[in-house]
C-alpha cells in the first residue's frame, strides 16, 4: 500500500516527458533484442561450421557485417538512452526541486524551528538527485531487465528444454540472496544521508553563528562535534562498502556458478545426446549467462 501510495504521487511527474520516456523505452526495447540477437547469431555461424565442416570467407564476412549492425543499433540506442534519457531525469528533478521549494516558501515558522536548514538543503539537493536517477534509470533497467529475462527463457527453451530448467531452478537463491543483501543497503543508504543532513546542519549551525562560536571561544567544541559526526560518517559508510563488496561478490559468485552449471550440464547432455544438443547450443548458453 505504502508502494502504491508512492505511485500514485510520483508517475504523474512523468506526464510532460511522456514522449521521451516512450522513445527512451523503446530504445531499450532495441537495446535489449540486440543484446539478445548477438549468442543467437553466434550460434546460428557455429551450427553451420559443425554442419558443413566448411563455410566460405562470403558467409563469415556477412555473419561479421550483421554483428557490426547489431552493436551499432545497441550503441545508438545506449547512447540515446544516457544522454536524452539523463536530460529527462534533469527537467524531472528541475520540476522536483522547483515544486519542493514552493513549498518550503509557505511553511509555517513552527516548520523550521523544529527543522534544521542544513538538512532541508540536504533534501533540496542530495534527496532530490537520487530521486531523479530513480526516475530515470529504473523504468528502463526493470524493462531491459524483463525484455531479457523472458526472451532469453523463451529461446533457450527452444535449444533445450532440459538445460534451461537446470539454469532458471538455480537463479531463484541468486535472487533471494541479492534482495536479502540490497535490503541491507536500503537500510544503510538511508542512515548515511539521514548523517549527511545532520553534518550539513551542524555546520549550517556553526556558520552562521560564527560571531557567537568566537566569542564564547567554543571553536574546539565545535571541531569536537565536527569529528564526531564525522567519525560516525566514516563508520557508516564503511558499512555500505562492506555490503557492496558482498553484493557483488555474491552476482561474481553467482555468475560464475552458472558457468559451472552450464558447462557440465550441457557436456553431460552433449556426451549423452539429451535433446540433440549442440556445440553450437551450448556456446549460445554461456553467452547468455552473463546476461542473465
Amino acid at each position: 500500500m505504502k508502494q502504491k501510495g508512492f505511485l500514485r504521487r510520483f508517475l504523474p511527474y512523468y506526464k510532460p516527458y511522456k514522449g521521451t520516456l516512450a522513445l527512451d523505452l523503446l530504445c531499450a526495447l532495441f537495446y535489449s533484442l540486440a543484446g539478445l540477437a548477438f549468442p543467437v547469431i553466434v550460434r546460428e555461424l557455429l551450427n553451420r561450421l559443425a554442419g558443413s565442416g566448411a563455410v566460405t570467407v562470403s558467409t563469415i564476412l556477412i555473419f561479421g557485417a550483421v554483428m557490426l549492425g547489431v552493436k551499432l543499433v545497441e550503441t545508438a540506442c545506449r547512447y540515446f538512452m544516457i544522454t536524452v534519457g539523463h536530460i529527462m531525469g534533469t527537467r524531472f528533478e528541475a520540476d522536483l526541486r522547483r515544486e519542493l521549494y514552493g513549498k518550503l516558501m509557505v511553511m509555517p515558522a513552527s516548520f523550521y524551528d523544529s527543522n534544521k536548514v542544513g538538512d532541508l538543503m540536504s533534501r533540496v539537493n542530495n534527496d532530490l538527485f537520487d530521486i531523479t536517477e530513480f526516475s530515470h534509470h529504473c523504468p528502463e533497467e526493470l524493462f531491459i531487465a524483463f525484455v531479457r529475462i523472458v526472451g532469453i527463457f523463451v529461446y533457450l527453451m527452444m535449444i533445450n528444454v532440459y538445460l534451461t530448467l537446470v539454469i532458471f531452478a538455480a537463479m531463484p537463491v541468486f535472487i533471494l540472496l541479492a534482495f536479502f543483501l540490497n535490503g541491507k543497503l536500503e537500510s544503510n543508504f538511508k542512515a548515511r544521508r539521514k548523517k549527511v543532513g545532520e553534518i550539513n546542519s551542524n555546520i549550517e549551525d556553526a556558520l552562521s553563528g560564527i560571531s557567537v562560536v568566537r566569542s564564547f571561544a567554543n571553536e574546539d567544541v565545535e571541531m569536537e562535534k565536527f569529528d564526531r559526526d564525522n567519525k560516525e560518517f566514516i563508520d557508516i559508510k564503511s558499512r555500505s562498502y562492506k555490503l557492496m563488496g558482498l553484493f557483488f561478490s555474491e552476482v561474481t559468485f553467482s555468475t560464475g556458478l552458472m558457468y559451472i552449471v552450464t558447462i557440465i550440464a550441457g557436456t553431460v547432455f552433449i556426451a549423452k545426446g539429451i535433446g540433440g544438443f549442440t556445440w553450437g547450443g551450448l556456446m549460445t548458453y554461456v553467452l547468455f549467462v552473463q546476461t542473465l
